[in-house]
């Protein structure tokens, strides 16, 4: 084998060197190492709900701002939203931008981080601190109440009714994070409005009026109506809103969420009063032949007036899971989410079966194997307090669905997170 000529190597080497010497003498300075001296004063946020969050700043610089940008986010929120406002280019700059919350929903109770970022004409890049501003509902003088894990704010509402609604949500979170094997719920915020009317000027834009909860999973927060005293609503409702809570997190992953059926059918299942309307429901549809395959309610609900079968149906599908296999089976396939599998594996770990076996062996039970039989039989579903009007059950089960599912990776739009749990 043939060797390199050592002193041959050594002459390369130096000359290298030289070369990287004079290279370094004459290379440009970074833009982030030349004088980019920049002062922020007058970084403020004022809220005007429902309409707007008006943001100001000031900024002067040793050179030429060429480019403002606002910065902003919920608190915990993974998306950052950029905003780039007008700004004519000088050392001085002063900028106002109302943000318009119509077109840019975010739910009330909510806290919002910002900050301000300028480019000057070098490229170099300066950014103010970041600064926080709380969104929420003032058209109310709130008050709160807490527990070790939950925030209840309300208004107009006895205290001791309050402290009722505090222990619905803290009894429900201790219960289900050993169901759902949850380590420890992440502290939630309940705010409480006195009427569906109240709620509704808080909810996104074109939202039925008849909404009575709205749960953002990811957000930790809850808007729900529960007249001042009213404990039976405040039973169907607290418990339905914070199972979509716990769940979420049980089941946290970039890949996949719970299926509707499943994630509305456990809250409703984890409701503690309001569900005996469903069995006429499924009872109905059996007799009509409309009952819908469960897998067609694995990623929403229908928009039409098919919505409460689909929550009967749901609650149903959860109770013959129960009876039949098992807390613990269906914490199994609760479970598997986690690990982002689909909707199918999911209930294959759990469950053993597919989804159409479950659908077939859940129909059986009813009485239906085909979706056109006669017979009558309700898994779990207890019928003493059904009204006997199809029209009271129509308003008693009347909820809706908006639900808007969180994905990660949205770049700088607007998606909410958040799901509109009805209770």
């Amino acid at each position: 084998m043939r060797q390199r000529p050592i002193k041959a190597s050594w002459i390369s080497l130096g000359i290298l060197a030289w070369c990287l010497a004079v290279s370094a003498l004459f290379a440009p300075v970074p833009a982030a190492a030349q004088d980019t001296a920049v002062s922020f004063d007058n970084v403020t946020a004022r809220p005007t709900f429902p309409d707007d969050i008006s943001f100001t700043v000031s900024a002067t610089a040793s050179q030429e701002i060429t480019r403002v940008e606002l910065l902003f986010n919920a608190v915990g929120e993974e998306t950052l939203h950029l905003i780039t406002p007008e700004t004519v280019q000088r050392n001085i700059v002063s900028v106002d931008f109302d943000l318009d919350m119509y077109q840019n929903y975010y739910p009330p109770g909510l806290d919002i981080e910002y900050r301000w970022r300028v480019t000057s004409a070098s490229g170099a890049v300066a950014e103010s601190d970041q600064e926080l501003v709380s969104w929420y509902d003032t058209r109310y003088e709130w008050t709160s109440i807490s527990s070790e894990q939950v925030t209840v704010y309300t208004y107009d509402t006895n205290d001791n009714f309050a402290e009722e609604i505090l222990d619905s949500a803290q009894g429900t979170i201790d219960e289900l994070q050993t169901d759902f094997g949850v380590e420890r719920s992440l502290p939630l915020r309940v705010w409480v409005y006195d009427s569906q009317d109240d709620l509704g000027g808080a909810t996104e834009p074109n939202s039925e009026s008849w909404i009575a909860g709205v749960s953002y999973p990811g957000r930790y927060l809850i808007l729900a109506a529960v007249p001042d005293g009213n404990s039976q609503e405040l039973r169907r409702v607290i418990p339905h809103e914070v199972s979509h809570q716990v769940l979420f997190q049980a089941t946290e992953n970039p890949f996949n969420l719970p299926a509707t059926w499943l994630d509305e059918g456990l809250a409703t299942y984890n409701q503690d009063v309001g569900t005996g309307g469903y069995v006429a429901l499924v009872e109905q549809a059996v007799d009509d032949g409309n009952l819908m395959p469960i897998s067609t309610l694995n990623t929403s609900f229908p928009f039409d007036d098919s919505f409460p079968l689909a929550y009967a149906q749901s609650y149903s599908v959860i109770s013959f899971i129960v009876q039949t296999y098992g807390e613990e089976a269906l914490g199994v396939t609760l479970s598997s989410y986690k690990d982002g599998v689909s909707h199918e594996e999911a209930v294959q770990r759990g469950l053993g079966i597919s989804i159409d076996e479950l659908d077939r062996l859940w129909r059986e039970s009813l009485g239906n194997s085909d979706g056109n039989g006669t017979g009558r039989g309700t898994i779990g579903l207890d019928a003493g307090d059904w009204s006997n009007s199809i029209l009271a059950v129509a308003l008693l089960v009347a909820v809706p669905v908006m639900a808007v599912r969180l994905w990660r990776g949205r770049g700088g739009t607007f998606e909410d997170h958040s799901e509109g749990m009805p209770a």
